[in-house]
């Protein structure tokens, strides 16, 4: 907007994936807005952000960036008995709340392993190291990890993904994306764009925001239930493929490029 505030006399298309939009924003920033051609997002959140800033955007799915499923060979993988945290370790992202429901929850499910996969990070929350001392069952994987973990391998061992958030840094959030794409059910929150992502009861299960009860709760419904449980996770892959790939997206974009470029 500023560019073309200044002469610009190319078209402008804004493409937003990010988390929340502020939307008190001051008459000059508005202006701005306003001298954009065209707007693009992956979401229906996302669009309906837009609008409420005053941008008409056009819905534009894509697919995913990165395929676990390919990435890890099946020949190679382990059975799955996982249950897994892959994230920065940040209250944002509900890592304490997987702490909390870990702890509750790994002496009851001896044969299971409760995995964090996480990246060194300066608001790390306390407690994980704690945690894996006083479980034999519970590991915290940090990166770059030990030789043989990786995240695809984690992921295809992997009964089921537990991501919290408190709070979106993207929409569509990409680790929930990502992990029912290799067909692994996800537990989320009912937040920004995770319902347009997981089909509740389908393929995963959507729960309010900032409490562990409702992650101890799922999990035990779902690991009580490991027939049903598999099946989410084939639910949770075929639905994802309905809506987001990669099939049309050039053509939609190309589409958008030439409309600003024509004026229209």
């Amino acid at each position: 907007g500023l560019l073309r505030r200044i002469g610009l006399k190319a078209p402008v298309v804004f493409n937003f994936l990010g988390g929340e939009i502020d939307f008190r924003l001051n008459y000059f920033s508005r202006s701005l807005i306003n001298r954009l051609d065209a707007a693009l997002t992956g979401t229906e959140y996302s669009v309906r952000q837009c609008r409420g800033i005053g941008l008409n955007a056009r819905l534009i799915r894509h697919g995913i960036v990165r395929d676990f499923k390919a990435e890890y060979s099946a020949a190679e993988t382990s059975p799955r008995q996982r249950i897994l945290f892959w994230r920065d370790p940040t209250l944002a992202n509900g890592a304490d709340l997987c702490i909390t429901a870990f702890d509750r929850l790994a002496p009851a499910y001896p044969d299971l392993c409760f995995s964090f996969a996480i990246r060194p990070h300066v608001d790390e929350v306390p407690g994980l190291d704690e945690l894996a001392r006083r479980h034999a069952n519970v590991q915290v994987h940090r990166f770059p990890y030990e030789d043989g973990i990786t995240l695809p391998r984690l992921i295809a061992e992997s009964l089921v993904v537990v991501l919290p958030f408190r709070a979106l840094s993207v929409n569509p959030q990409f680790a929930v994306a990502e992990s029912v794409v290799a067909g692994v059910p996800v537990i989320t929150t009912n937040i920004g764009s995770n319902p347009e992502v997981i089909t509740h009861g389908s393929g995963g299960l959507l729960i309010a925001p900032g409490e562990a009860e409702p992650v101890e709760e799922g999990l035990r419904q779902l690991l009580d239930d490991r027939d049903r449980l598999q099946e989410m996770g084939r639910n949770a892959a075929a639905e994802f493929a309905v809506k987001w790939n990669w099939d049309s997206y050039v053509t939609d974009m190309l589409e958008v490029y030439e409309n600003a470029a024509n004026g229209d």
